[in-house]
């Protein structure tokens, strides 16, 4: 192959955007840093020419999770690949060696690599009492928990469970989910 024939597409960009005739450049080539709301520019964010992600987890991958500036319950999701089923995320708080969840969960599926998705918190609980400071990450897909379940749930149904029965004293649900390792809890 000649060299002036791998040039041609480069010298017809150029000659293009200097002369008008074919797109700019700066078109075709995304820009390095892209202009990100005001609110989560302070986060860190992967793009096609810097893939960053700050979290990693088996049931996820690569992730990138960040609360915006001004309101604590909006954060902001990022994933390195599409995972194969829905993902929830809780709003959650921690007190003493517990996680306990303080809204309603927000599911959806992540609309591709690389994609930013905000997610918006409805928290339920007194925000003095119980601040939000995590989430819980939930890939719902079918997983197996043991006594005293011994079946197969959903880990959302199963998270529930959980949490219903520890308001009762009773701790074994909440360690059957812990033991399967099916949810993820995020710290912000």
């Amino acid at each position: 192959m000649k060299w002036t024939n791998m040039l041609r597409p480069f010298l017809l960009g150029w000659m293009g955007a200097f002369w008008g005739g074919y797109p700019a450049l700066a078109e075709v080539i995304p820009p390095l840093q892209p202009n990100f709301p005001e609110e989560i520019q302070h986060c860190t964010w992967a793009t096609a020419q810097r893939p960053s992600y700050s979290f990693t987890h088996p049931l996820v991958g690569a992730y990138n999770l960040c609360v915006a500036k001004e309101n604590n319950t909006k954060v902001f999701v990022q994933f390195a690949q599409i995972p194969d089923a829905q993902i929830c995320l809780l709003p959650a708080t921690h007190q003493a060696a517990e996680v306990m969840m303080i809204g309603n969960a927000q599911c959806f599926w992540p609309q591709g690599p690389q994609k930013i998705q905000e997610i918006i918190f409805n928290t339920e609980l007194s925000a003095d009492r119980f601040p939000l400071d995590g989430a819980i990450i939930i890939k719902d897909q079918l997983a197996y928990y043991g006594a005293p379940f011994k079946k197969f749930l959903l880990p959302l149904d199963a998270y529930y469970t959980c949490q219903r029965y520890l308001t009762l004293g009773e701790s074994a649900f909440c360690q059957a989910v812990a033991t399967a390792q099916t949810l993820i809890d995020h710290r912000f």
